[in-house]
């Protein structure tokens, strides 16, 4: 009856199968590591360039609010040295003051003349504010006679009731005092400009901070009223710095971007996840990648399929042609 050649079934089912491992290595294989190498590398560039894009945005936010707080600063000295000049031209100390309604806005606390003992002479405002004003200014070693001079100076922060924070701003009124002073709340001037720039949302924030590390003004998600010295962006701002940087907390990325007033020694710090701030339809592309997944599956199928109904059929032939 004749037997089949040693071997034939096995050399020639060994033939087939390799042909279809070498299908799939140089066919499916290079294509799917090819194409897993665009997706996720895409997905890479994209996610590397939006965290870019938010920093810059945060820095260039963190600028314009200091910037702004800072001119604001600049322009109340000069309205109170402009009180200064009058009350040294003027007889009446009280008659400045009364004529000086239109500086109420910027000055919400109030204006006045005080000696270098720090005596009232006159004043626009309640009294007993501003008798506690000079009290925490001078328990806080802010000496008008010691410190003033001729030139302007900005007083630090004073605690005030409502938690907000008060800064007296001085000018002398000759060699040897009086001085004019005005009285202001941080939040007339930090508000406007930083609520303008920052859009406060989850786990975001944006805080004003003192050189005693302080936050003197806050939007979003609530801090501690004092920071300390390792919380990111704070050390750097106090020391005149500006720029973005990026940390973990809490399974996400924040950034912080940060940038100092230098008139009055305080910092803007803009922290936010810079996920959140991406659209939400971009982020979708963050698992682009797993489209190749049923890709590979449909070939893997698509070769199989090809070895039960080619391969297989073709085995059997040789097979029984061999028989």
């Amino acid at each position: 009856y004749g037997t089949p050649p040693s071997g034939t079934d096995r050399s020639g089912g060994s033939r087939w199968q390799k042909l279809t491992f070498q299908v799939a290595a140089l066919i499916f294989l290079p294509i799917t590591i090819l194409v897993l190498i665009v997706a996720f590398g895409s997905t890479s560039l994209h996610l590397s360039g939006m965290r870019q894009l938010v920093g810059d945005r945060d820095e260039r936010a963190a600028r314009s609010v200091a910037n702004a707080i800072n001119d604001q600063l600049f322009h109340r000295s000069d309205q109170i040295q402009s009180l200064a000049i009058r009350g040294n031209e003027s007889s009446s100390l009280t008659n400045v003051l009364e004529s000086s309604a239109f500086l109420d806005q910027e000055f919400d606390l109030g204006l006045a003349y005080v000696s270098p003992e720090g005596q009232i002479i006159a004043s626009r405002g309640q009294l007993e504010n501003w008798e506690n004003l000079l009290a925490q200014a001078h328990s806080k070693n802010i000496e008008m006679s010691a410190n003033m001079g001729s030139g302007i100076h900005f007083s630090q922060a004073i605690e005030f009731p409502d938690d907000n924070f008060i800064v007296l701003v001085y000018a002398s009124i000759g060699q040897e005092g009086p001085y004019a002073v005005g009285a202001f709340s941080v939040t007339s001037v930090v508000h406007q400009p930083l609520f303008s720039a920052f859009i406060p949302g989850e786990r975001s924030s944006a805080i004003v901070v003192d050189k005693n590390r302080n936050i003197l003004y806050s939007l979003g998600e609530s801090l501690p009223e004092h920071i300390n010295e390792t919380h990111p962006g704070v050390a750097e701002v106090l020391e005149g710095e500006s720029g973005a940087t990026y940390f973990p907390i809490n399974g996400s990325e924040h950034v912080t971007a940060y940038s100092p007033i230098p008139l009055v020694e305080w910092g803007v710090v803009i922290e936010e996840p810079w996920e959140s701030v991406t659209n939400p339809l971009l982020n979708t592309t963050q698992i682009a990648p797993l489209a190749v997944i049923p890709v590979l599956i449909l070939s893997l199928i698509a070769l199989w399929f090809g070895t039960q109904r080619i391969v297989q059929p073709l085995q059997s032939l040789q097979l029984r042609a061999s028989k």
